[in-house]
């Protein structure tokens, strides 16, 4: 629900005329979005127990796709929102957190099964 909450809140900010409905819902999508990583630190973790390189090296590389992620998210929005501009290229990340939704449960069945 976390993202699908995130995705909510990011709409909101994006269509709001008002800086204060901006800033809620800019609140909205952080509170949404402060639980899901946790969770898929944990199930990256449980997924290495079984077989391949193990929790730490899987960990590793997730670690490393992550901090990847938030070196290069801020250029690429920069990049998209000086063709598009900045409301438009928000407003493409709604689709993509909202996507993640059906993957929730992926993740949560696979947590369940290592438990």
């Amino acid at each position: 629900m976390g993202t699908i909450t995130g995705a909510a809140g990011l709409a909101v900010a994006v269509i709001s005329p008002w800086p204060v409905l901006t800033v809620a819902g800019f609140t909205v999508m952080g509170l949404g979005l402060a639980t899901p990583l946790p969770v898929l630190f944990s199930v990256v973790g449980h997924e290495g127990e079984d077989t391949g390189p193990g929790a730490a090296g899987l960990l590793s590389r997730f670690t490393t796709m992550t901090y990847s992620g938030i070196l290069l998210g801020p250029a690429l929005i920069g990049w998209s929102a000086q063709g598009v501009g900045l409301r438009w290229t928000l407003a493409l990340l709604v689709p993509l957190l909202a996507a993640l939704h059906p993957l929730a449960g992926t993740a949560l069945r696979r947590a369940r099964r290592h438990s």
